[in-house]
């Protein structure tokens, strides 16, 4: 490419008198391109036209042939570079220099890593702007030439790749890792089509409080496993989803309790009781009064339970007399009223105590009669002639 002379002044002139040449650099001990100072011309070798350079070479050179500059003015160049999407590389270390020529031609050179570098490593189209300021004017462009990284043939297009975790609570513990390393959520990425990477993420997620966990359901496109392996196609958002949980706290005193555990947010639970009654000694039992705390009810089983958070169901007991001691109770009463029944069917009472029981009086033996009668003189009763005493009042006849 040649170059029309550009006024910078009406005083001098500077004018490329030949197209930017490119070829890999090579330091002034021999080796390959790393850092430090740089030959021209004869030292730089290996010139590529067109210029194509892969992603693993370490730099390349562009060099710029100056003629009818006027001798002892100082001069300071600059290289911008761009990337395939025309944006400024602020990352490729624009060469800029002061040079005081005392000759009428001069090489102006720059470069650029391309190996190691993000984004310099990016395959596409870059493009190079070479601008020459004489004697403190403003910057004016000399030429525009461009480069690829990649391949000679058609450019390889790349996509905007967007990983994340949903819900955001369980981003900071999902573990999510693009390649082996850790990312956050929303991390974006600009990969070429068919690049092949690895997506991972953990299964079960601990949430930021108490009572609440994350369950890993699958990627936003469908696949299940918590690691996968993905071939850029496309724009592409991967997100992935996670369920909520909450934990139910069942806790009672006495007894088996049952349904404690996670469940999934919006679901219904149940608290339940392996009985109602339990023995405390002989006389006394725990008795189940209901459910009280998140639990509704009074029956074993409580009432439903929306998970929509942490629940507590907790089981309350009263303690009461036992069914054993009434028992006891009814059949002692019984008894004593059997008992007093028997006593008055046979007609006694209870013994005055200190008396003893009065003896049974026996009538007097029944006289032989004689046929003559005589009448007793205490109460006139009719007796046998031989009778001494009377057998009506017991006196001496």
């Amino acid at each position: 490419m040649v170059f029309a002379w550009t006024a910078f002044s009406p005083v001098h002139a500077i004018y490329a008198t030949g197209s930017i040449q490119w070829c890999k650099g090579v330091s002034v001990s021999g080796g390959a391109f790393t850092s430090g100072t740089f030959t021209f011309g004869g030292g730089c070798v290996a010139p590529v036209n067109p210029p194509v350079y892969s992603p693993s070479d370490a730099a390349a050179f562009i060099n710029v042939q100056l003629a009818d500059i006027v001798v002892g003015v100082t001069y300071e160049f600059f290289t911008e570079w761009r990337d395939p999407s025309g944006d400024l590389c602020n990352e490729c270390g624009h060469a800029s220099g002061l040079l005081t020529f005392n000759v009428n031609a001069a090489t102006l050179s720059d470069s650029i890593q391309i190996a190691g570098r993000t984004p310099a490593s990016r395959l596409g189209v870059w493009a190079v702007e070479v601008l020459v300021s004489p004697g403190g004017v403003s910057p004016i462009s000399l030429t525009t030439s461009s480069f690829t990284v990649g391949s000679t043939g058609p450019t390889v297009p790349t996509y905007s790749v967007t990983v994340g975790v949903s819900p955001g609570d369980a981003a900071s513990n999902a573990g999510l890792s693009v390649d082996g390393q850790a990312v956050g959520s929303g991390r974006q990425y600009s990969w070429s089509q068919g690049e092949q990477h690895s997506l991972s993420v953990k299964k079960v997620v601990p949430g930021s409080t108490s009572g609440v966990q994350y369950v890993f359901t699958g990627w936003s496109d469908g696949v299940s496993a918590e690691t996968r392996q993905i071939s850029v196609s496309g724009n592409m958002a991967l997100t992935a989803q996670y369920k909520t949980q909450y934990w139910l706290t069942v806790s009672s005193d006495h007894g088996s309790a049952s349904g404690e555990g996670w469940y999934d947010e919006g679901s219904r639970a149940n608290a339940e009781l392996d009985t109602g009654t339990i023995s405390d000694g002989l006389f006394y039992n725990w008795v189940f009064a209901g459910w009280t705390d998140d639990a509704k009810g009074t029956n074993l089983k409580s009432g439903a339970i929306t998970m929509d958070g942490p629940k507590t169901a907790t089981a309350s007991w009263n303690h009461e007399l036992s069914t054993t001691l009434y028992a006891v109770v009814a059949v002692a009463v019984a008894a004593v009223a059997v008992a007093v029944f028997l006593m008055m069917k046979r007609g006694k009472g209870p013994k005055p105590m200190g008396q003893a029981p009065s003896q049974p009086q026996m009538a007097p033996p029944e006289p032989k009669l004689s046929g003559e009668k005589k009448f007793c003189g205490n109460c006139r009763a009719v007796l046998p002639v031989e009778a001494k005493v009377c057998s009506s009042c017991g006196q001496p006849a």
